[in-house]
């Protein structure tokens, strides 16, 4: 992140969801300098059918660049039970060159009604977040399909991305994909990412890369899941960049999820 006193995502380890994508910009690579985002047609993005699991799932680790880190347990009907973990990370700018597979994912996702343009003119930045969903010790039962978790924030308010077990519904027709909520159907591993214009540090602009704290993050059950266990940790970095400042942290049988009372919807 292109500001003094930020802790530099470039040096973060790089985390591979599944191995036709770098998803989301999880990138460990070091570059001296920031340039903009590359200006060709956007390259073509993968998606996972809904529900798809892994046999590889690990448990997502908390880097350096981690602001936010949410987990509960998932128990399904059966009685099938999933550890759930979310780590939020520092928010970078639209031209970090180590992050530039977060807005190429976000034109993809959006039926390119966004451009490298519509993000330097907007001064937007890009917040990432690793997922992971790990049978619970002692849960023998296979994860119904069917039994949805919602990932937070929704795409209604903020433009969001997902990879690897992240899916949205009606992925082959209807709205672009970056407007339509996402969710998981059992175990594995995914990456999710929102987009905020005006948050980016240049000439004065106000955001300054703490507008992600505006939003809801975490998990929320559809019919027939029960969460339980539900724990937030702000870190020390996290706080720094208007983490906790105002936000309420909702634990419920359907609901594990912090964010501010009202939040609103995104330009």
């Amino acid at each position: 992140m292109a500001h003094p006193s930020v802790v530099n995502p470039r040096n973060v380890a790089t985390v591979v969801i599944f191995p036709l994508l770098i998803a989301l910009g999880m990138s460990g690579c070091s570059p001296a300098a920031t340039a903009p985002v590359a200006t060709g047609a956007p390259e073509t993005v993968a998606k996972v059918p809904k529900g798809t699991d892994s046999v590889t799932a690990t448990a997502t680790p908390i880097d350096p660049d981690s602001t936010l880190v949410l987990t509960a347990v998932a128990t399904a009907a059966n009685g099938s039970k999933l550890d759930l973990k979310l780590v939020v990370h520092q928010s970078t700018p639209f031209d970090d060159v180590a992050s530039q597979t977060v807005p190429v994912a976000m034109i993809a996702d959006c039926s390119a009604t966004l451009s490298a343009t519509v993000f330097s003119t907007g001064l937007w930045s890009f917040t990432r977040a690793n997922i992971s969903a790990i049978p619970s010790l002692g849960s023998a039962a296979v994860w119904p399909a069917s039994n949805h978790i919602d990932m937070m924030p929704s795409a209604s308010l903020v433009k969001s991305a997902g990879r690897g077990m992240l899916s949205d519904a009606g992925y082959s027709g209807g709205d672009p994909a970056c407007i339509r909520d996402k969710f998981f159907g059992g175990p594995g591993n995914g990456g999710l990412a929102i987009g905020i214009p005006g948050d980016s540090p240049v000439a004065g602009t106000v955001g300054r890369f703490t507008r992600w704290a505006k939003h809801s993050w975490g998990f929320a059950a559809a019919s027939g899941v029960l969460l339980s266990g539900c724990a937030v940790d702000i870190t020390p970095l996290g706080s720094r960049f208007g983490g906790g400042t105002g936000s309420v942290t909702t634990a419920t049988s359907s609901r594990c999820v912090i964010g501010p009372p009202n939040e609103l919807k995104e330009n």
